[in-house]
């Protein structure tokens, strides 16, 4: 069979190259996600402020610096 010219599909994690992260980050990196936060902490050192935030449809809680947290579900910080 020629592949040539045929539009085919397969998973993001059965590329060979590039990464998968990398991929990824170059078609999703700038989507915005929306969680709830659930915990505020300090960082140890650099005096940054993190929210621990979960995000419906991912096992586990994201840490995202505070500075860069667009807004709330009604409210643009910026």
């Amino acid at each position: 069979m020629d592949w040539r010219q045929k539009r085919v599909h397969f998973r993001i994690r059965d590329v060979y190259l590039p990464d998968a992260e990398k991929l990824v980050m170059q078609l999703r990196g700038d989507d915005l996600l929306q969680g709830t936060v659930v915990a505020v902490t300090q960082g140890e050192g650099d005096g940054a402020c993190y929210a621990m935030v979960k995000v419906p449809g991912i096992d586990e809680k994201l840490i995202v610096p505070l500075e860069m947290i667009k807004g709330d579900t009604w409210n643009s910080f910026q």
